[in-house]
């Protein structure tokens, strides 16, 4: 749950979770997937908005590398180099890939009332709410010269309930648990 993935950490082209299940919440485009740990915690969170009259949807969750790999593309095709790598990740190091990570919208965004997730009343409820259900704000402003990421208000990746609590708490990032605690897996050179 706590691996590391951005430039620097990736994981194999052919790495795909086993436990990918689709998310029984709306979705923007596409069906939702993550990995189940990640799924019922989400759809929990879901419902314990709605009762509170938050909407929450996915934009985009599970990629693939292929599906990586076009996102990357698309964007190095219509900006320049420096500003599409400031926005995309190199495929092998996008956190969808790992199945953990969800890119959230609202009902008010897809609807037009608002124009972005991170201006929504929605969005200020996932921030203050998430790290109750394992979820983690993944790249928070004045974090990108550590997450790597400029600051990304609609990604929230899921680390379990125990970090999601303690960074929480320690107003930490996915970083600073890591260098506290240190890697709870092998890491090896590709």
């Amino acid at each position: 749950m706590l691996v590391l993935i951005k430039n620097g950490f990736s994981v194999p082209s052919d790495y795909v979770p086993s436990d990918l299940r689709d998310v029984n919440i709306p979705y923007e485009s596409e069906v939702g997937q993550l990995r189940d740990c990640a799924a019922t915690a989400l759809e929990n969170m879901y419902k314990d908005g709605l009762k509170q009259g938050y909407n929450i949807a996915i934009k985009s969750s599970y990629r693939s590398y292929e599906t990586q790999s076009a996102v990357y593309n698309e964007y190095f095709a219509m900006y320049d180099a420096a500003y599409a790598a400031s926005l995309v990740s190199v495929p092998g190091s996008s956190e969808h890939q790992c199945g953990l990570s969800v890119d959230l919208t609202s009902q008010s965004v897809m609807d037009g009332t608002y124009g972005t997730f991170g201006e929504t009343p929605d969005y200020n409820w996932v921030e203050e709410n998430a790290y109750k259900y394992g979820f983690i704000l993944r790249f928070p402003e004045n974090a990108g010269d550590r997450t790597g990421a400029t600051n990304e208000p609609w990604h929230f990746r899921y680390v379990g309930k125990e970090a999601a609590k303690e960074i929480h708490d320690k107003g930490w990032i996915l970083e600073d648990y890591i260098e506290h605690h240190g890697f709870a897996y092998n890491l090896r050179l590709n």
